[in-house]
């Protein structure tokens, strides 16, 4: 009897620890398991934040691309990728060509990893429009157009002085659809710390874009020539012929073109109104210094001669029309040269163009063959003198968000 209580007390015993042995196991494993929970949790918790964040920037993004001038949505709604911050796309949709009315936004942003979350903030913004933008500033890079720019093989930017614009951009395209950037083989870009830049969303065509600084910019457009700044400029051509004892004022009331055959030396501001359908060409000299405006198409052919320094060339072209410049053997031109419309600069296959200062387009800048070279230099005043159009700046009036469901 004593041997089988002995035998009892220790099965009693030995069932006891395996009785406490299970409860600790049970323990423990709890333990683990909201352990890994509340890991879970709090990485699913982080990546849900991270990308609330994304998506609170992508609204930023979006609401400053409504603060440049001129916003216009091609398409409603638009969806576009954030081009400074991965794993966010933003929709934006709303009236359709114009920057008055109602917008919607809706960014997401989303976190990829053992979770992935995403968040969508909505925001409506009212948007108005003032005109009170100079243009000064789109004589502050190389080259600004809202049209597309082309340059051929062993074509060069370059920045002699340091940008004013700011954004240190020296190449800046304002098109939105594709290959706004098309530059050919050997394409350099030298001087000071500078990028080129086409307003997003657009595709490139010949950038490397492991050497060559790529970054975002918002719009910057070329404005349309006003009536009345065409108007002062006829105004005071005539004015400074009379001064000056000399025509300054040209026209032709026939439906001939208008022809510079023995060339001109720039001595003031010069004004020619070219008959519609027609041209003025230049055919042999331009020189001395100035302002050139040209309301009408010009056209300058092989023979002419670019010596005019500085120069202030401004055309107002026809619609549909562009301007053709020719840039006969290697001329060196110091310029300010702005075009409302579209122009080609004509480079003969064994020509190196050199142009200092600044070409602006309210249309597209195309260079048809190779070896041209365009530096940006600071030419004084911001621009031509008496340049004092201005452009429609877009503002937020007002704006409220809410959040919706991804």
């Amino acid at each position: 009897m004593r041997k089988d209580k002995i035998l009892n007390q220790k099965g009693l015993a030995l069932l006891t620890v395996f009785f406490i042995f299970l409860v600790a196991l049970i323990v423990v494993g709890a333990i683990a398991i909201i352990s890994v929970t509340e890991i879970g949790t709090t990485r699913t918790n982080l990546d849900a934040e991270q990308a609330f964040n994304l998506a609170e920037a992508g609204i930023d993004w979006a609401k400053a691309q409504f603060s440049v001038p001129s916003w216009k949505l091609t398409a409603s709604p638009s969806t576009m990728n954030v081009p400074s911050l991965s794993g966010v796309v933003v929709t934006i949709s709303g009236p359709t060509g114009t920057p008055s009315g109602s917008y919607t936004i809706t960014s997401k942003g989303s976190v990829s990893g053992t979770a992935t979350a995403a968040r969508a903030i909505q925001v409506t913004i009212l948007l108005t429009k003032s005109s009170t933008q100079s243009t000064s500033g789109m004589f502050e890079r190389a080259i600004t157009a809202n049209g597309n720019i082309v340059l051929g093989d062993h074509s060069t930017i370059g920045v002699s002085s340091p940008l004013p614009n700011g954004d240190g951009i020296a190449m800046l395209s304002n098109y939105s659809g594709s290959n706004a950037v098309v530059v050919g083989t050997d394409f350099s870009i030298a001087g000071y710390k500078v990028g080129l830049m086409a307003y997003p969303p657009t595709t490139y065509s010949g950038l490397n874009l492991t050497t060559q600084v790529v970054r975002p910019a918002p719009q910057d457009l070329v404005p349309t020539l006003t009536t009345s700044q065409m108007n002062q400029w006829k105004a005071d051509a005539i004015a400074d012929g009379i001064a000056k004892g000399t025509q300054h004022y040209f026209f032709s009331s026939t439906i001939d073109d208008i022809n510079w055959n023995n060339g001109i030396t720039l001595d003031g501001i010069y004004f020619v109104d070219v008959p519609i359908g027609k041209k003025l060409k230049i055919n042999t000299k331009l020189a001395g210094q100035g302002t050139l405006v040209v309301n009408g198409k010009l056209d300058t052919v092989m023979g002419t001669q670019w010596s005019a320094t500085p120069l202030a060339l401004i055309i107002k072209v026809p619609i549909g029309q562009e301007a053709h410049l020719d840039m006969p053997g290697n001329p060196s031109i110091t310029a300010y040269i702005y075009v409302d419309g579209n122009v080609t600069f004509n480079v003969p296959a064994d020509g190196t163009p050199t142009i200092r200062g600044s070409i602006a387009a309210n249309g597209y800048v195309k260079f048809n063959n190779d070896n041209a070279s365009i530096t940006y230099q600071s030419l004084g005043a911001g621009g031509p003198p008496g340049f004092s159009a201005t452009t429609t700046l877009t503002t937020i009036s007002s704006s409220s968000w809410k959040e919706v469901a991804p």
